[in-house]
């Protein structure tokens, strides 16, 4: 398959790489899990897993370059104070500095002559309700109740964000290649949803590019789902159709990207991405509507 620009993510991303695998080590005797969000988990599916896309989509999507790495928290991770204060200290121990307090996390990371800021946004789905007790919450910050100095970012649609997870079994800088036993990755069903209500809360905001980006990070999952992705989707959906995040995703499809003159399909084919390859990607349009549709069961 076609990756154009594989090698240029791949550098771009090393010191992503790196802080990620530092983190992971640190964390893994204590049987904490990363689940990993964002952009950054967007070139581990596209880069690091083995898979046998559809021949619908020739071409793999172009993967962007990103900043920083999200790192999303489960129900039961969440109420575990234990583990977090873990996790706390385990960023200061490795010389992160709050720089939102206290839910994102910088430090500089140097590999061979290049330096880079790295900073980690800490993320949560909400508790299950019987937990609820158990954390501190004023939106949109959530903690365990009896923590302190550390917070993440509350993101309701992230409910389910523990099922079907994909676990990358190794991680590769230019330094060589890591085996590691706790990193994942959102199910593409799942990065779906978070990404449909980011576009549908940033269509406005001209800071993030009008969610032009995650107009085009939709595309690019759904693009490069294989057999078991469409598998993990529909169990998924099965099990949460009458979950608030699924109907309120399937509203958010029905109004932006439900036919080729939504404002979903507008702000993808206006992507800087997209329009290099817009000869082709736009070939693309016709069965991702369909796919993205089929999905959430609208027919």
């Amino acid at each position: 398959m076609n990756s154009a620009g594989s090698n240029q993510s791949l550098f771009e991303n090393d010191h992503l790489i790196s802080a990620l695998i530092e983190l992971a080590n640190l964390l893994e005797k204590h049987s904490i899990p990363l689940i990993i969000g964002g952009g950054l988990s967007l070139y581990l599916r596209s880069f690091l897993l083995q898979k046998i896309r559809s021949p619908r989509y020739p071409k793999r999507v172009v993967q962007r370059s990103t900043k920083d790495i999200d790192i999303f928290l489960t129900s039961d991770l969440i109420i575990d104070s234990e583990k977090i204060e873990i996790l706390r200290d385990s960023l200061a121990f490795l010389g992160y500095k709050p720089k939102t307090k206290y839910f994102q996390f910088t430090k500089d990371i140097t590999l061979g002559n290049s330096t880079r800021e790295v900073t980690i946004d800490i993320l949560s789905s909400p508790p299950k309700d019987e937990d609820a007790f158990k954390t501190k919450i004023s939106k949109p910050r959530i903690k365990p109740a009896n923590v302190d100095n550390f917070h993440a970012y509350l993101v309701i649609e992230a409910k389910a964000i523990n099922f079907g997870p994909i676990p990358v079994e190794s991680v590769s800088i230019l330094s060589g290649e890591t085996k590691i036993s706790n990193i994942f990755i959102p199910s593409g069903f799942n990065y779906i949803i978070l990404k449909l209500h980011a576009f549908r809360d940033r269509i406005e905001d001209e800071s993030v590019d009008l969610g032009r980006h995650h107009a085009y990070d939709i595309f690019a999952v759904v693009t490069d789902m294989d057999k078991n992705d469409w598998e993990n989707a529909a169990a998924h959906f099965e099990a949460e159709k009458e979950s608030d995040s699924i109907k309120s995703s399937i509203d958010i499809i029905n109004e932006f990207f439900s036919t080729p003159t939504s404002l979903g399909i507008i702000r993808l084919q206006e992507n800087q991405f997209f329009k290099k390859y817009s000869s082709e990607f736009s070939t693309y349009i016709p069965e991702f509507i369909s796919d993205l549709k089929s999905l959430f069961g609208i027919f």
